[in-house]
């Protein structure tokens, strides 16, 4: 049997409910964005008061039907919003849709709440949980309106577990909070000694490092027809020799300055040689290869 999610007293929506008289019901949308902000919004008429709460009208809001099953199922509930003059919305300043294009409701949490009351009742008498989910993937927008998929929380138990495997490379990615390392104490300058081959993929320069210290580094040039153009470093020769993975959209000049970051290929004695970072290395080298365990 199912419970009131809240009642202006003890039964008195299964009374409403089992009197067999007119009801009044509306939908109840709280919206719990990953920032911690709570929207809660009706898709009736006018603004609603229960529980404490105030639901405004915010966006014009349809939803796609619910159901209930038995077993394991996940539930996919479609809100569709759209805004205009008569409904226009906002949040945090932002206007909704261009919110949410920047990924606002993303892993967002919304519930589904519906609220009755009689004839006679100025406001809801209680309400019960209809559906709670999470947003599952980025909306559909247009310049009207966005669809969210939500999706029911069993959806969790799809996750691969464990969310990280063991792996003899690094779990980290160079340059990152846990990694630690800062690109500012690794980035290098440097200039273009020789023009670009035809491709535009390959250039000297007067780097002194050794070979393929910037293997899978990032270049970025600062003058010439490349400038603010960065490419990810293919190879790096000893004699300063840089090929780069995708052609450059102009050719490289003599004299063109750049400045380079060193790549990182997750290996530990990378970790340990090149960056001195080794307290930070993520990665499990001496667990036995699978063909090697006895």
């Amino acid at each position: 049997m199912r419970t009131a999610l809240w009642e202006t007293s003890t039964g008195a929506l299964a009374a409403l409910l089992n009197s067999g008289g007119p009801l009044n019901k509306c939908d109840l949308y709280t919206i719990t964005l990953q920032s911690g902000t709570v929207l809660r919004w009706t898709s009736f008429e006018m603004p609603v008061q229960g529980n404490g709460q105030v639901w405004a009208l915010g966006p014009g809001i349809e939803r796609s039907r619910c159901k209930w099953t038995v077993g394991v199922t996940v539930d996919t509930l479609t809100l569709t919003l759209t805004t205009d003059a008569s409904r226009p919305c906002a949040i945090a300043g932002t206007p909704l849709l261009a919110y949410i294009r920047a990924r606002g409701f993303v892993n967002a949490t919304v519930q589904l709440d519906r609220a009755f009351w009689g004839a006679g009742d100025t406001g809801p008498v209680g309400a019960l949980n209809w559906f709670t989910g999470r947003v599952a993937d980025m909306p559909d927008i247009d310049r009207y309106g966005c669809q969210i998929a939500v999706k029911s929380e069993l959806s969790r138990l799809n996750v691969q577990v464990p969310r990280e495997q063991f792996s003899a490379q690094c779990a980290r990615t160079v340059y990152d909070a846990e990694c630690g390392i800062t690109t500012a104490s690794r980035i290098a300058g440097g200039a273009t000694t020789s023009a670009s081959s035809l491709g535009r993929t390959q250039f000297s320069t007067n780097l002194a490092q050794a070979v393929g210290y910037f293997d899978l580094g990032t270049i970025t040039f600062a003058s010439g027809a490349n400038a603010g153009i960065s490419r990810t470093v293919k190879t790096h020769l000893g004699d300063g020799t840089i090929t780069v993975l995708s052609p450059l959209p102009s050719p490289v000049a003599s004299g063109d300055t750049f400045s380079i970051l060193p790549g990182c290929d997750g290996l530990q004695s990378t970790c340990s040689n090149k960056f001195a970072n080794l307290p930070h290395f993520k990665g499990q080298p001496y667990i036995p290869q699978a063909e090697t365990v006895t």
